[in-house]
């Protein structure tokens, strides 16, 4: 039973600590039940099934499971066409990437030093496909537009894969589309936007010329570890992703995984907008304060953020791990980073979390405090351990849930903060 006890201890861990991975969320006792459930043990065969796919008996909650998570991702993304059998954000690049671009054909993707993801590329290594980096301006931190133009009738990609990992601000994607003309696929990771789209606090890529949007759901949305594509229409882009996916990539889509996803979209039905608000206010917040703190946080002449996200900038890469490690000490958690159009290193952090455990402007004040101490001020780490657990043990109600109704108290309209 040793990994059921490391499993407790883990439960327990996640309460005595601050976790602000960008990547990361909590889910719900309801997203959890059904992650538990008999589900688990079961096979999702859908009815529109390539021949060389078995039907299997007992499909009828299965199926409506599925159908019922498809309806509330389109309803929440305003799309035609939604997909929940992928089963990663990995997953869905590669589908979508084999699904729209042949072999010698061309990609446009987001660079790696302005936020893009690490995968594209050796995925589109692997299959004999060309890339070619979206042209950002480095002044303004934002695509330049006229140089993607250009670019554009000099290489005529079959797919613009706008693939960022890193995001602040949404992108510019009504831009992009009367830049490239409606021939181009656009397609628009949001796996770290994604909740905040369903709540409607962040730009929703499909309402501004993208063919398609998709990502994990485990991020700013706090579903469990899962993949969703959501397409505009229910055409000829739909169609070769559905038909991409199985036998390809996926043969059972892992019915628990989207019996808890609809869950969390239930929960986003409910609460999004509210919750997404909240998310931006508090990484705002939280960014001021390091920032106040001599702790320089990165920023345009747009503000730090209008996202889950902000990016911190320590140093070099030795002064950037050193901090990271005395925050570890104290069981606050960020990611180590070298920070996009910089070359320096830093942290990437996420308000997602803290947010869904209840953490408001406040409360988002005091954690950036106590960062400070720790990274500028060298404050004993005991103390701050101490001082940490007890802060975070205080806050473990779950918000924006169906078992919180308090969360409907909606906040006043976000504002930048520079």
């Amino acid at each position: 039973m040793r990994i059921n006890e490391l499993v407790r201890q883990m439960d327990e861990k996640r309460w005595r600590s601050l976790n602000m991975i960008a990547s990361e969320n909590i889910a719900s006792e309801a997203v959890s039940e059904a992650l538990a459930s008999d589900f688990a043990n079961r096979y999702l065969i859908p009815e529109e099934r390539p021949e060389c796919i078995w039907d299997f008996p007992n499909q009828s909650y299965n199926r409506e499971v599925a159908r019922i998570t498809e309806d509330l991702a389109k309803k929440l993304f305003v799309g035609e066409y939604a997909d929940v059998r992928p089963l990663s954000g990995n997953n869905i690049a590669y589908i979508i990437i084999t699904s729209h671009v042949p072999i010698g054909g061309t990609v446009f993707r987001i660079p790696d030093t302005c936020g893009g993801h690490f995968a594209t590329v050796p995925i589109c290594e692997r299959e004999g496909i060309n890339v070619v980096d979206i042209p950002f301006d480095r002044d303004t931190c934002e695509i330049d537009l006229e140089a993607l133009r250009s670019l554009y009738r000099r290489h005529r990609p079959e797919l613009i894969f706008l693939d960022a990992s890193m995001v602040l601000f949404p992108q510019p994607t009504a831009g992009i589309r009367a830049a490239v003309g409606p021939e181009a696929v656009i397609s628009y990771d949001a796996s770290h936007p994604l909740g905040l789209i369903a709540g409607q606090g962040f730009a929703n890529p499909l309402l501004e010329g993208a063919d398609v949007v998709h990502g994990s759901t485990h991020k700013s949305m706090f579903g469990p570890q899962k993949g969703l594509i959501v397409c505009r229409e229910d055409g000829e882009v739909a169609a070769k992703i559905r038909d991409n996916i199985t036998p390809l990539f996926v043969s059972n889509s892992h019915v628990h995984h989207i019996a808890a996803l609809g869950v969390a979209l239930e929960e986003l039905d409910l609460h999004g907008k509210v919750y997404a608000r909240q998310v931006i206010r508090n990484a705002q917040t939280l960014a001021a304060t390091l920032d106040a703190g001599n702790v320089e946080v990165f920023t345009t002449d747009k503000g730090y953020t209008q996202s889950h996200q902000i990016w911190a900038v320590i140093g070099d890469k030795d002064e950037a791990y050193r901090s990271f490690r005395a925050l570890e000490r104290i069981n606050i958690h960020v990611n180590q980073i070298k920070v996009p159009f910089t070359d320096r290193y830093g942290f990437r952090i996420g308000a997602s979390e803290l947010t869904r455990r209840g953490f408001k402007e406040g409360d988002m004040r005091q954690v950036g405090e106590l960062m400070v101490r720790c990274i500028r001020e060298n404050a004993p780490p005991a103390t701050l351990l101490g001082e940490v657990e007890a802060f975070a043990l205080s806050k473990r109600r779950l918000s924006y849930s169906f078992d919180d109704d308090a969360a409907l108290v909606e906040p006043a309209p976000t504002v930048a903060l520079v």
